[in-house]
Order: C-alpha cells, then structure tokens, then sequence
C-alpha cells in the first residue's frame, strides 16, 4: 500500500474545514481527480496521487510560505460523480486546479463546470478533438490525440509506413474522433486503405458480434492498423481479436493507448508482430530513471506509467507558473500564466502550451515486439513549431513566443 493513501485521506477528511478557512489564510489546493477501478484506475488512481505530491515536494512543497496541498477524488469512472466533485471544489475553494481525469467522458462533464467557475484542469490525456477553442481554462498535457496522431504519423511515413487502416469502436463520440484521424491521415500524405468498425457498448455482453474482424484486418498486409479507441473499447475488441486471431497476429498495429493500459497491455501487445507507440519523453533518459526509482521506493515497487510521470511533469509546471504570478489567481488566469512560461521540463524536455491548451512537446516513437526486450525507438519527432504558428494564428497570437 502507498505510504501516500494516508496522508491522501487525511486530506480529504478535513477538507470541509479547510474549505471554510478564510481566503488569506488558506494554502494552495491541487485537486487529483482520478478513479480507483479498472480501466482508468490502471493508468492513473493511487499513482497520479503519489506523483503529484512528490511534484511538490520537489517544488519545496510550500507556496507563498504555506504548504502546498492535495485534495483528491474518486469519480467511479462516471461523469455525474465527477462533475459533482469538481463543482464543488470549484465553488468552495477546495481545490485552485484539478489534475488528470483520466476518463474522456468524465472529462468532457467536468470541462463545463471548469470553464463556468472560471477554473483550471490539466488533463492527462485527450483524443482527437475537433473545433479546438482559444481558452486558458483546459490544459492538455501528456497526451493530445490529435498531436500524437500527426507527429506518429509524419515519424512513421519516413520508414515507408504510408499504407494506413483505421479501426475504430461505432460509438457516437468515436465517430467523430475517427472522421478526425482520417482528415489528420490524409493531411499527412498517406494511403487509407479501409476503415473498420466494431461494435461496443460500455455495458452489456460481447458476445453480440458478428463477422470475423480479424479476416477484414489480415486482407491488408501491408498497412498499419491505427486502433483509435478509448481504454474499455481497446480492451473489448483485443479480447475479441485474441480469440478470431488465434495463433496468428496482426503485422502492425498502432495504439496510442498501449502505454496506459496497465494490466491489459501484454495482451495488447500480443496481437500483432510489431506494435506502435508514442511517448512524451525519452524513455531512457537519466531525469526518467531517477523518477521511477523514487517513485517505486513509495510505490511497493511498481513503476510509474506515462500518465503519472505526465502528473508530476503536469504539477511542477503549474507551480512555477503560480509562483510567477505571486498569489494564487483563478483558474484562467493561472493557465494563461502556464501558456505563456516555455516549459524546460527535466522529463519531458522543451515545449509550449498552444493558446487551445494542448502541450506541444517532440515525442519518441516506440516498436514492440512479442518477446524482444526492451522495445526499440523507432523515430524521434521533433517539436513541430508549424503547430505552434498554427495555432497561434487560429487564436489571434502571431505575436507569442
């Protein structure tokens, strides 16, 4: 058990009276919003809140000369649960920014009340969105569907991978994350063989499939299959191509998500005889190791993944931020400060945070193979500052950094 989990429900007992404590007493709140249950408790839960506190513990863990604290919540994977919490942090001052959400639809919810209290969240990971707003309220920080997609895709066309599948689950919201990648895959000059669907719903049975996928998927050799999906649908259709695949695997599969699926991961993996990956950061840089092993040494031993390592990088960028600033300031104006500080992170290296809110890093793009260890870099995308310009002109920035 963390050695963290006390003091976190410590924390969270005294919460309401530390929500009562007058404005120029109290301490800055750092909200970790996460869920403790499979999937996105896999990725995130009691990690994201280890690594968080050990983000301010580096920071000194003071701000204005009071101690930084953590408030943290459990949103059951439900987006009702969480925009509760978050509702309520935001409107009696229990938490100045909230960190990860690991769910999309827990995440999508809890925007609204974010940006209605003129609040701040940084989130983990987004998927592909669409109609990008210009805001300082929502921050994207170790993963943006759409800049990985890009940069993945630009690594992956200079090893002649230009011959692309998109598979993808029939709900609503993924529908509209598929028409994305398949207008980022043909802005970046590659060849769509097909597209594929599967069925999925969050509850109910499995067994309601019909055809055999994994026949459509073998038809194309030659192309990489982009599973663009979120955790529960990636989980569903690799139970259900482990059992049409049998003994045989896919030739290339591209999941943004491998890196976060805990558990599931190996099972991923073993579906296909090369799996591709991104990572925010070199994997096995000194600033990584040095991480980890802290981490593990409070963790029972186990390893930090992407998204917790993102938390602290997520975490120490708004403190500086925040101590830039001088006091605490609310939501909006602490995520524009955040935009407009470059971001010299010892994990994740150099980047910026786009007026949209997404951080804009280079990415390593990573190979699997079932059985060979460790995976292989693949390509290194650099930091694309025609991104930034993009984004800068969309927003009305042309005169940032």
């Amino acid at each position: 058990m963390l050695r963290a989990i006390s003091a976190v429900i410590t924390i969270m007992l005294a919460w309401p009276v530390m929500a009562a404590e007058p404005q120029a007493a109290r301490s800055l709140r750092i909200g970790v919003l996460v869920a403790h249950t499979s999937p996105s408790g896999e990725a995130s839960g009691d990690g994201s809140v280890l690594a968080a506190r050990m983000a301010i513990e580096d920071f000194g863990g003071k701000m204005f000369g009071l101690p930084v604290a953590i408030v943290t919540g459990d949103h059951h994977n439900r987006p009702s649960v969480g925009t509760t919490i978050a509702r309520r942090w935001l409107e009696h001052g229990g938490a100045d920014v909230i960190i990860d959400v690991p769910n999309p639809a827990v995440a999508d919810a809890v925007r609204l009340a974010v940006v209605k209290h003129d609040g701040l969240m940084i989130l983990s990971q987004t998927g592909i969105r669409t109609n990008m707003e210009c805001q300082s309220n929502i921050i994207s920080w170790t993963f943006d569907g759409a800049l990985v997609a890009r940069g993945a895709i630009a690594a992956m066309r200079k090893h002649d991978m230009s011959s692309w599948l998109l598979l993808s689950p029939d709900t609503y919201q993924r529908a509209n994350a598929a028409g994305a990648m398949l207008e980022i895959m043909r802005e970046a000059n590659v060849a769509v063989d097909d597209s594929h669907q599967f069925t999925f719903r969050n509850r109910g049975p499995m067994e309601e499939q019909t055809g055999n996928l994994a026949e459509k998927l073998l038809e194309h050799p030659s192309a990489v299959i982009a599973l663009n999906a979120g955790p529960l649908a990636t989980k569903a259709v690799t139970k259900r191509l482990q059992q049409e695949l049998a003994d045989r695997r896919l030739p290339r599969l591209y999941s943004p998500l491998y890196p976060v699926m805990g558990d599931s991961a190996p099972a991923l993996a073993a579906i296909a005889d090369e799996l591709i990956y991104a990572l925010p950061y070199q994997q096995d840089s000194p600033a990584v190791a040095d991480f980890t092993q802290r981490f593990k040494s409070r963790a029972d031993g186990r390893s930090p993944n992407v998204i917790q390592i993102g938390v602290y990088s997520a975490v120490r960028h708004y403190l500086r931020a925040v101590a830039l600033l001088g006091s605490a300031q609310p939501g909006g104006q602490a995520g524009a400060a955040m935009q407009e500080l470059p971001i010299d992170d010892p994990i994740f290296g150099a980047g910026t945070i786009l007026p949209d809110g997404r951080r804009l890093g280079a990415l390593e793009i990573m190979a699997h193979h079932p059985g060979i260890t460790p995976d292989r870099i693949l390509a290194h995308h650099a930091y694309d500052e025609k991104e930034a310009q993009e984004a800068r002109a969309r927003c009305g920035k042309n005169d940032a950094q």
